[in-house]
């Protein structure tokens, strides 16, 4: 899948839908966030394959490339069939927890292979694979592991709050200051204060809200896509 499809299916989702938006569960009169549990119906609708989320304290073995330890802290493994598919993840955050069913989802969505287990990785692992990737123009192709990646982050971090999300960032950015004894200012490393803003404004993992500021390759030709296909900002 390229840049392009991979970004109308996920406008597809959110339209046909009628939005995925929902209450956010620590400030119901003023936040929202994208619903996961409406992007898994529109899964089992599209795909017609019903999905189960698991909570697997223990990950089930498997074979092929993933090697997995007894000991290893696994982020997300989803077992895809004809007319199902079961998603299993350890007990993780709020945020963390969302991000990996909507990841997995989109491997239920556009699986590699039917019957098989896809996705066994660390949590520490898997932000540093997604910022390997290199994407260089809308139609390149994705590898498979990257496109849930950023399939789930067009889906909970939506083009038509892009401009407000930028626009927190940079005011976000502008408080993230401490004022030493000498009364100078030291910013606070990477924007840090930033992105955790934003990782609770929108429920999603902060190393994620991260990867999609620093990778300035495929927010420039996400624009350039959205734009292209008329997408409105809010």
């Amino acid at each position: 899948m390229n840049v392009e499809s991979l970004i109308g299916n996920a406008q597809a989702a959110l339209t046909e839908m009628g939005g995925l938006w929902s209450v956010h569960p620590d400030d119901p009169q003023n936040g929202r966030i994208i619903s996961v549990r409406k992007f898994r119906d529109y899964i089992e609708k599209k795909t017609g394959r019903r999905a189960i989320v698991r909570i697997a304290p223990a990950m089930p073995e498997c074979t092929g490339d993933a090697h997995l330890r007894s000991d290893t802290y696994i982020f997300g493994h989803v077992f895809v069939y004809e007319k199902s598919a079961e998603i299993h993840i350890p007990r993780m955050n709020r945020c963390w927890h969302r991000f990996a069913i909507a990841k997995e989802l989109a491997h239920v969505w556009f699986p590699d292979k039917i019957d098989a287990a896809t996705t066994a990785i660390t949590l520490a692992d898997l932000a540093k694979t997604a910022a390997s990737y290199n994407v260089h123009k809308a139609t390149d192709e994705i590898p498979t592991e990257a496109m849930g990646i950023y399939l789930a982050l067009e889906i909970l971090m939506p083009w038509e709050i892009r401009g407000e999300l930028h626009d927190f960032y940079d005011r976000a950015r502008v408080s993230s200051y401490k004022i030493n004894p000498d009364l100078s200012q030291a910013k606070i490393s990477a924007g840090e204060n930033a992105l955790r803003k934003i990782a609770l404004k929108y429920l999603i993992p902060v190393q994620f809200v991260e990867l999609y500021f620093l990778d300035e390759e495929y927010l420039k030709i996400s624009a350039e896509v959205h734009i292209r296909r008329g997408d409105k900002l809010k």
